[in-house]
């Protein structure tokens, strides 16, 4: 999950928890990587 310059990575195998990443710089390569991986994708 992304809003503003925060990133949340969670996590829901052995054990649960989230990671909270506040940085402009890492949002943004995270958005760049959901962005091409959503233009690639197929429509099913």
């Amino acid at each position: 999950m992304m809003y503003g310059d925060t990133l949340i990575i969670f996590s829901v195998k052995e054990q649960i928890f989230a990671v909270t990443i506040e940085s402009s710089s890492i949002t943004a390569t995270y958005r760049t990587l959901f962005n091409m991986a959503w233009r690639s994708g197929k429509k099913i």
